[in-house]
């Protein structure tokens, strides 16, 4: 399969765009065009586009859970990432108490 070819999150996103454009115009399945641009948010969570067509995707299939699920994962994966970095912050500026 492309999508998982592809190394550019960018590209992968392209992809995966793709893909769900052909679940749901031409196949008429909502719900796993939904899932598969939930791949893409994954790879380019900037890109605003995305969330309104996931949105109106989950309002056709009835999947809101599923994208819940999925935004409650990636705040989670950012909130986890930078805890390290910012509780190393934080202490190095602590004083030091015995």
């Amino acid at each position: 399969m492309r999508a998982r070819a592809e190394s550019n999150p960018a590209d992968k996103s392209s992809t995966l765009k793709a893909m769900a454009k052909v679940l749901d115009e031409s196949l008429g399945r909502a719900s796993d065009a939904q899932s598969v641009l939930i791949r893409a948010l994954a790879e380019t969570p900037e890109d605003g586009d995305l969330y309104a067509e996931i949105d109106r995707l989950a309002a056709a299939s009835g999947g809101y859970g599923r994208y819940a699920d999925a935004l409650e994962e990636r705040a989670t994966s950012i909130f986890d990432a930078t805890m390290p970095r910012t509780f190393g912050d934080v202490s190095a500026r602590s004083p030091k108490r015995i």
